[in-house]
Parts: structure tokens; C-alpha cells; sequence
């Protein structure tokens, strides 16, 4: 399950964040930062996704809603900044279910890529029209 989380539970969220980068981590304050980035722009959310048997955090997305125009509510685009899954979970396809469920939450959006999600994406939008 997604649920916003973008004041709340700085410590699970600079923990989960840790685990979206390929290169090396970010020290702390870097990721502080990044985390005021986000909280400062208001068409940014974090989503912390929680498993459902014990209720814990298990994953992260960093999305930015993306509107053609300032009258709209709902957004054109959805776009992946970030997307990070503690490594117990990385092979049962925790990934791709939040992929789902972020479809299920913007069912009237495009959910497109970030520079660092473009291949991951990519192979999960590819997976969803095959089953959908």
C-alpha cells in the first residue's frame, strides 16, 4: 500500500531514499537536502510503500506530478524521480506492485520516467501492458 509521506517519517525516508541510488550514497546532509527539495516544491510527494501483513515500510517513490496547464487538478504526467526497495524484498516484485498501484492512484496520467528510473520504467510499463 502507498501512502504519502512527505513530512512525516524523516528517518524511514532518508533510510528507504538510501537505497535508490546505483552510485554511491549520498552522505547525510545531501540527503537532507534533496528531502527540503522535495518538501519545497509543491507538485513533489514521497510514497512510502508498506507491506501489507506487518504494516512496515519496504519501499519508496519520489514522484512529481507534471500539469499542462494551472487550472487542472489532475496532473498530465506523473513522473519517477526515484524508486528504491529494501534489498529483502528487491526479487518478489514489490517494485513493480507500487508501479501498479501508482497507476491505480493516477489512473488519468501518463507515468513516465526520471533520468534514473528510465530503464526500470520502462520494463515495468512494458510488463503492465502485457497484462493489462
Amino acid at each position: 500500500m502507498l501512502t504519502h509521506s512527505k513530512t512525516k517519517n524523516e528517518k524511514v525516508v532518508l533510510g528507504l531514499l538510501s537505497y535508490t541510488y546505483t552510485e554511491s550514497s549520498p552522505n547525510n546532509e545531501e540527503q537532507k537536502s534533496y528531502l527540503d527539495n522535495i518538501r519545497d516544491n509543491e507538485n513533489m510527494d514521497i510514497l512510502l510503500y508498506k507491506e501489507e501483513v506487518d504494516n512496515n515500510n519496504i519501499g519508496i517513490v519520489v514522484i512529481e506530478k507534471i500539469f499542462k496547464t494551472d487550472e487542472s487538478s489532475i496532473p498530465d504526467s506523473i513522473m519517477i524521480h526515484r524508486v528504491g526497495v529494501m534489498p529483502s524484498f528487491r526479487e518478489e516484485g514489490r517494485g513493480y506492485d507500487m508501479f501498479c498501484e501508482l497507476k491505480g492512484m493516477f489512473p488519468n496520467s501518463t507515468i513516465i520516467a526520471g533520468v534514473s528510473t528510465m530503464d526500470l520504467i520502462a520494463n515495468w510499463s512494458a510488463k503492465y501492458l502485457e497484462n493489462n
